[in-house]
């Protein structure tokens, strides 16, 4: 009889805390998964930023002095195998 009122109040125990601790997990999911984001609201553009574009640079022996390899526009060529379970043929 001693031992039914023992194991009656550890079972209960046990059951309390496991409620309490369903309860604190459900709080924690809940605010980590469906939480509503936060606002950023991001500083405004105080000044303009000007380019300066130097067309000289077209005229530039640096630049007339460079070379074209390959063709343009570029071709795609085949892509992969027919037969993707096919194996390599040498």
């Amino acid at each position: 009889m001693i031992f039914s009122e023992i194991s009656k109040k550890r079972i209960s125990l046990i059951l309390i805390c496991i409620i309490i601790l369903i309860i604190v997990g459900f709080l924690f999911t809940k605010e980590l998964f469906f939480a509503k984001p936060s606002k950023v609201v991001l500083p405004e553009a105080k000044r303009e930023i000007k380019v300066d574009f130097q067309k000289d640079l077209f005229q530039s022996p640096e630049f007339t002095g460079l070379k074209q390899y390959g063709r343009i526009p570029v071709k795609e060529g085949k892509r992969g195998k027919d037969n993707p379970f096919k194996p390599f043929e040498e």
